[in-house]
């Protein structure tokens, strides 16, 4: 069944795999500015608690990058992509991941927020290869075949609430590239079914819970009036702006040794 219901996603995982590697590909001192972020409180709460969450990044220096050439990754972008690659490498929990900027195209087959849910639904169906999956129902098997972006939500939240207990997060990078015309109304109700899905992971009290704990992190490197309000019920997070206190080109060893140290303070 699970081979079945990926084939029926047509998502390419290659796609997203090769804008994992673009994400990492440069860093400098203005990328280091975002990884900062590890060292906030509010991250680090996000990061251990074991309460599924939603942490939502904004950057309050944007101004700053406007002028940067476009083969310069966005800070937040390169902050994405090493989180991504450290919870892999160091065997944090399951990382499911998309980068907004790269599929803003109608044309593209994971262009837009449809895309983004198929995407994310082949990345954790893949971990149940070769496995029977009696909660997908014929009918959702049948809708998923579609352009009905509410299947694939049905289908991620229907599978997050049928799963053993593992940690899984959810890494969504760049979500202002689709504040516009053309997919803002579809992120918007997205961006509430992620905070109704938490809050009712959450609801049994972590003595009784018995499904995964969700850690949700969405960037919204360019936060406008619209994409304010998607997430209206986290309180956002900005990258902080450049300071003397502030470690000029931050090594990617800093960050996996601030991560592997949240990690052992839980465990």
């Amino acid at each position: 069944m699970s081979e079945q219901v990926l084939n029926a996603l047509n998502a390419d995982p290659q796609s997203v795999f090769n804008d994992l590697a673009e994400s990492m590909a440069f860093v400098d001192s203005k990328q280091s500015r975002a990884l900062q972020v590890v060292q906030d409180r509010q991250f680090q709460s996000w990061f251990t608690s074991a309460d599924s969450s939603i942490l939502v990044l904004h950057d309050l220096a944007r101004e700053e990058h406007s002028m940067d050439s476009g083969s310069t990754p966005n800070p937040l972008t390169t902050l994405s992509g090493k989180l991504i690659n450290n919870i892999r490498t160091l065997g944090l929990g399951l990382p499911l991941y998309f980068f907004c900027n790269p599929h803003v195209q109608p044309s593209d087959p994971l262009g837009g927020p449809l895309g983004m849910m198929k995407t994310l639904n082949y990345q954790l169906l893949e971990q149940f290869q070769g496995l029977e999956l009696p909660f997908i129902t014929p009918m959702l098997f049948h809708d998923i075949h579609g352009s009905d972006i509410n299947s694939q939500w049905e289908l991620f939240r229907t599978t997050i609430e049928n799963i053993r207990p593992m940690v899984i997060f959810c890494i969504i990078d760049g979500l202002s590239a689709f504040d516009n015309s053309l997919y803002g109304d579809d992120i918007a109700d997205i961006a509430h079914r992620f905070q109704d899905l938490v809050d009712s992971l959450n609801g049994a009290g972590p003595e009784f819970r018995v499904g995964p704990i969700l850690k949700v992190l969405v960037t919204v490197p360019q936060m406008g009036a619209t994409s304010s309000r998607w997430f209206d019920r986290v309180e956002p997070l900005a990258v902080p702006d450049w300071g003397h206190d502030m470690i000029d080109g931050l090594e990617d060893t800093d960050m996996t040794h601030s991560m592997e140290d949240m990690y052992n303070v839980v465990n």
